[in-house]
C-alpha cells in the first residue's frame, strides 16, 4: 500500500536471509565466504558510515511478506529496521543508491511518525490518483498504468504514468525529513505539463489564458470538482510540519 516502499528487482526471492548482529542490531549480510582451512563461514555486512563488519555467526532471518500494520510492527520489533527494509527492497538501509532514495525517506518517516499516520495519508492519496487515472482513461483512452502512454490528439507526445500521479513528499530540499504531505508547487507544474501533453503546444498557444492558474482550479478543470475537493482536504489534514 506504500508509494515508494515496494519490492525491486533486488528484493530477496528466498524465504530467509542471513544477518549478523553488531551493536545490538541485526544487519542483513551482503557477502558470505568460506574459510576453507577452518571449514567455517564468515558473514559480512556493509554498514553505511561504518564500513564492512564480519562475523563467524550468521542469523537466519525470515523475509518479510506482511501486508498489515500489525505484521509490519511485529517484524520490526523482532528483527529490526535493517532487515525489514532489506526484505522489502533488497537494498541496505542507508544506501546511497538513487533507486531507493525515495523509499528510504518513506520508510524513515513511517518509523518516525508511525504507520498509523502514514497509512491513511497514502490511502487517500491513492484514491485521488485512481480517480485521475479513471478520468484520463475515459476522456483520452489512455491507460496511465502503462509505463508509456501515447496521446492521439497531437503529433508527438510520449510520456509515462509519472505525468499524472500526485506524489507524496517526505522532506524539504530532499534532506530534512518531514511529515507526509503533498506539494502544490510541484503539482502545479505537473498539471500544466499534463494539459500541454493532452492538447499539444499549438492548441495551448492558440488558447492562451484558457487554462486556470490555481492548483484547485486546474484540478477541477482537468479532473473534476471531486478530485479538487479531496486534494484540498488532504493538504489541510496532513500539513508538512
Amino acid at each position: 500500500m506504500f508509494f515508494y516502499l515496494k519490492p525491486t528487482s533486488w528484493t530477496p526471492k528466498t524465504d530467509t536471509i542471513f544477518a549478523i548482529k553488531t551493536s545490538g542490531e541485526l544487519h542483513p549480510c551482503t557477502y558470505q565466504s568460506d574459510y576453507h582451512e577452518r571449514d567455517k563461514k564468515t558473514y559480512e555486512s556493509f554498514i553505511r558510515g561504518t564500513g564492512w563488519k564480519k562475523s563467524k555467526k550468521g542469523y537466519e532471518v525470515p523475509v518479510y511478506r506482511g501486508t498489515t500494520q500489525d505484521e509490519f510492527q511485529a517484524y520490526l520489533n523482532e528483527y529490526g529496521k535493517y532487515c525489514l527494509f532489506f526484505s522489502i527492497t533488497g537494498f541496505q538501509l542507508g544506501s546511497g543508491d538513487c533507486v531507493v532514495w525515495a523509499a528510504q525517506q518513506e520508510f524513515n518517516v513511517i518509523l518516525s511518525v508511525g504507520y498509523d499516520y502514514v497509512a491513511p495519508f497514502l490511502e487517500r492519496l491513492n484514491a485521488i490518483n485512481q480517480k485521475i487515472a479513471k478520468r484520463v482513461q475515459e476522456e483520452h483512452g489512455v491507460d496511465v498504468f502503462s509505463n508509456k502512454v501515447q496521446f492521439t490528439k497531437q503529433e508527438q507526445c510520449v510520456g509515462s504514468y509519472d505525468l499524472f500521479y500526485i506524489k507524496p513528499h517526505y522532506s524539504v530540499m530532499a534532506y530534512c525529513l518531514t511529515k507526509p504531505h503533498i506539494d502544490p508547487v510541484t503539482d502545479d507544474e505537473k498539471l500544466w505539463k499534463h494539459y500541454v501533453a493532452v492538447n499539444g503546444h499549438k492548441y495551448v498557444q492558440d488558447n492562451e489564458g484558457k487554462f486556470p492558474v490555481s492548483v484547485k482550479d486546474r484540478l477541477t478543470f482537468l479532473f473534476g470538482k471531486e478530485v479538487a475537493k479531496e486534494y484540498e482536504e488532504l493538504m489541510n489534514d496532513f500539513p508538512m510540519a
